[in-house]
């Protein structure tokens, strides 16, 4: 990941100190520092917030070498962020949204088809039940991932219709 890189030289080309950055986003000096060294990670939130500031992408921010790519947003502390949710086409949003939703019915269909195996086999051998019950536990967690998933997609859509 080029986070701690790109970072710092963001900021240093827009000759800020990573106490004014830090507090443009509303942290402290000392996150700003750990995100630079790489000892910590920002959170997501904190994520977005640096790529407004900065006007760049997510995907741009963590895994491209800003200091060696053309076409960034001027040093001058006014970066734009790019159109879209945090730098992300709003076709691809609606893209992630429907694979989101196609996904559901998937893995609803699966459990359904599960579900009927184990109501309809009398006898079920102990490790088929055992299976059926970690496969439970793996759709709950699938489940809770998509539903995460869809939560940050409708976040972004509305912090997109924000000033």
């Amino acid at each position: 990941m080029l986070l701690p890189q790109n970072l710092r030289y963001l900021r240093k080309q827009r000759k800020m100190s990573q106490e004014e950055l830090a507090h443009q986003i509303g942290l402290n000096r000392g996150n700003i520092a750990s995100y630079e060294n790489g000892s910590a990670e920002p959170r997501i939130c904190n994520l977005l917030k640096l790529c407004d500031l900065f006007g760049v992408s997510v995907v741009d921010l963590t895994n491209r070498d800003l200091s060696n790519s053309p076409g960034l947003p001027p040093a001058n502390g006014q970066a734009k962020a790019n159109p879209g949710f945090h730098g992300l086409a709003p076709e691809l949003v609606e893209r992630l949204r429907q694979q989101s939703e196609e996904m559901g019915e998937l893995f609803k269909s699966i459990r359904r088809c599960c579900q009927f195996s184990s109501e309809s086999s009398e006898d079920l051998p102990k490790e088929c039940r055992t299976l059926l019950v970690y496969f439970d536990q793996l759709y709950e967690a699938a489940d809770a991932l998509l539903c995460n998933h869809q939560a940050l997609l409708r976040r972004l859509e509305s912090e997109e219709g924000e000033p």
